[in-house]
C-alpha cells in the first residue's frame, strides 16, 4: 500500500491524519459524505505542491489521497 512519509494511507483514521499534520491541515467539504483534509506544506521549496486526503464522514477513515502541483490537485475532476 502507498503511504505518506507520516504513515497516512487508505484506511487510516481521520484523527491520525490530524495528529500527523496538525495546523497544516484544513478541512473542506467533499462530494457525497466525504471531507477533504488539505495539507499545505510550510517549506518554501514545496509551496507549489499539495496533498488532499479524502475521509469518509461516516467511518472517519481515509478513502483516497491525491498529491502533486496545487493547481492540478485542486481541480474538481482531479489530476488529468
Amino acid at each position: 500500500a502507498v503511504a505518506t512519509r507520516s504513515g497516512i494511507a487508505i484506511g487510516t483514521d481521520r484523527a491520525k491524519v490530524l495528529a500527523a499534520y496538525g495546523a497544516r491541515i484544513s478541512s473542506h467539504p467533499g462530494i457525497g459524505g466525504q471531507e477533504n483534509l488539505v495539507y499545505t506544506p510550510t517549506d518554501k521549496a514545496d509551496l507549489a505542491y499539495e496533498l488532499i486526503v479524502v475521509v469518509d464522514r461516516s467511518t472517519k477513515k481515509v478513502v483516497s489521497m491525491r498529491s502533486g502541483f496545487k493547481e492540478f490537485v485542486d481541480l474538481p475532476e482531479g489530476c488529468v
